[in-house]
């Protein structure tokens, strides 16, 4: 899914002000759920007008495929790079908030429909490392998409395909479970998760929680107790508006 070059510098430039931006209000406490659903809202825009989402370029990048990525290889190892260490230091900014594809999931699962939230984040974390060995290994050995089937191209470009019907069931299947492709499927996100286990910045509950256990039960992937890395937190607040307790849970260095 090529990126015109006229256009890659604005995508760069919204993503790493948008991320440096979010990281900031959620380390001063001034993040809202209504601000980031703005924000969801541009991301999701971004990503018809640009043409550009991660996933894709990674996968490209394994192939070797200096056209497909629109621009020298070197442009798709920066902004790979450049992301996985951003994840490393304020967590999975990028995932939750600023991703196309997660934008359009997350925005999906705001849906007032039920939902259904499996306690089963181990089974889940061996699906996506399954999936993405598949991925890279269809990449560099027989050098085939993967992504190109699930439809992570013919979404944004708006081309009727099998792979566009692929990501549109995917789609639906977010109003009900959250975030399907990046928890299951993204190749990137696999790796995005495990810098985010290790991240300098995430949300940690200080000495004033009083274990009422309401962010819990509202945490869409399993990830708010005490003890728990955070890999798949994906920063969506559900977990600090429920809080009974102001500053129980806050962004912050362990």
């Amino acid at each position: 899914m090529p990126l015109d070059s006229s256009l890659r510098p604005i995508a760069l430039i919204y993503t790493l002000a948008m991320v440096m931006i979010l990281a900031f209000l959620w380390y001063r406490g001034r993040i809202s759920r209504p601000l980031a659903a703005v924000v969801l809202v541009v991301s999701a825009i971004f990503g018809f007008l640009f043409a550009s989402v991660a996933p894709w370029q990674f996968q490209l990048l394994l192939r070797g495929d200096v056209t497909g990525l629109g621009g020298p290889l070197v442009f798709a190892v920066l902004i790979l790079g450049l992301l996985l260490i951003l994840t490393l230091i304020l967590g999975r900014i990028f995932c939750g908030s600023i991703c196309p594809l997660g934008a359009i999931q997350e925005l999906a699962y705001l849906a007032p429909v039920p939902k259904v939230k499996p306690r089963m984040k181990t089974v889940l974390y061996a699906i996506k490392f399954v999936a993405f060995a598949i991925i890279v290994v269809a990449a560099l050995f027989f050098s085939v998409s993967a992504l190109a089937y699930l439809g992570a191209a013919d979404l944004f470009l708006l081309s009727f395909s099998v792979g566009s019907l692929v990501m549109l069931t995917l789609l639906v299947a977010s109003l009900f479970f959250y975030r399907p492709f990046c928890r299951i499927l993204c190749p990137f996100g696999a790796l995005l998760a495990l810098a985010g286990a290790g991240s300098l910045l995430k949300l940690r509950r200080n000495p004033s929680c009083i274990e009422c256990g309401k962010c819990e039960f509202t945490c869409p992937v399993d990830e708010a107790k005490r003890e728990d890395l955070k890999g798949e937190c994906y920063l969506c607040g559900r977990c600090t508006e429920v809080c009974p307790v102001k500053g129980a849970i806050t962004y912050r260095r362990g």
